[in-house]
């Protein structure tokens, strides 16, 4: 009897909910997710570029910092990264106008070869806007279909309880778009919001080596470690908070070095269209 009494005063061990299914947790996913570069059209911001040359041992021998104030465009080539210091030096005053003239010339360039083909400054952006929505929902589409998910578990990762998800390319799957066949070479596991449906945190390995161009002519080679960190801007939307690299590459695809990579995001902007770029930006999002 007391022992009956005694196991009725302790507490039941409620379990944990089971897992969804990976079927309907790509669906959310697919309905919520928008890429960085999208999302990024959006704001400016400034983006810190840190690049640690190796020795043998992995111990730092050289370092290269940039930091710029990035604008966006609808235009690819018309994004301005104004450099703003390097390794931790201000750009002096001097050259921020030499850069900021160079950029008006471009722009108005530009705008131009636009007002000859008949084109209005809102109708072009709407176009834009349209098109680049367009391709970013297909290129999103498209990387769900090249890769096999598999639910591992939940974690908790920065105050956020997410489902970790690994993902690994599928061998018949063929595609081409230029950034899918990139990451046809690369396996890993993404943390996913389980509340807002948005990757927080995808860590991946090559698994073939890789060429890319990020102040540096690279080719990352064979089981290079990447990982892409997301935060939840103003409590509204997911933006980049940094992403970094490390492995072995060829410089200029010719001298082989071992580096750490990384790049870092912070004081978002809300962006607002204009014809022509204020280096006085809106308010900062936090």
């Amino acid at each position: 009897m007391f022992l009956f009494l005694g196991a009725l005063g302790q507490e039941t061990p409620v379990p944990p909910p089971s897992l969804p299914a990976v079927e309907e947790l790509l669906q959310k996913v697919r309905e919520n997710l928008h890429s960085n570069r999208f999302l990024l059209r959006q704001y400016t911001y400034n983006e810190t570029q840190e690049i640690i040359q190796l020795n043998k041992k992995g111990e730092p021998q050289k370092t290269k910092v940039r930091s710029y104030e990035v604008f966006p465009s609808i235009v690819e080539e018309l994004i301005y990264r104004r450099l703003i210091s390097k390794n931790g030096k201000p750009v002096e005053e001097k050259e921020l106008r030499k850069q900021d003239k160079k950029y008006d010339k471009k722009a108005q360039k530009y705008a131009k070869k636009g007002r000859k083909r008949g084109l209005q400054a809102g109708s072009e952006y709407e176009a834009g806007e349209a098109e680049a929505l367009r391709k970013e929902r297909d290129l999103i589409a498209e990387m769900l279909r090249l890769y096999h998910f598999k639910i591992q578990g939940r974690e908790l990762l920065e105050e956020h309880t997410t489902l970790v998800v690994s993902f690994t390319p599928r061998p018949e799957f063929k595609s081409k778009i230029k950034d899918i066949k990139v990451l046809q070479k690369v396996r890993g596991r993404v943390w996913v919001s389980e509340r807002d449906y948005q990757p927080v945190k995808v860590e991946a390995k090559t698994l073939e080596s890789i060429k890319f161009g990020w102040s540096i002519l690279a080719k990352l080679e064979k089981g290079a470690h990447m990982v892409f960190q997301r935060r939840k801007v103003n409590d509204e939307v997911w933006l980049p908070d940094q992403a970094s690299f490390r492995g072995s590459g060829r410089l200029l695809l010719l001298k082989e070095f071992r580096f750490q990579a990384t790049r870092k995001y912070s004081d978002y902007k809300k962006f607002s269209v204009a014809s022509k770029i204020s280096f006085e930006p809106a308010a900062t999002v936090k």
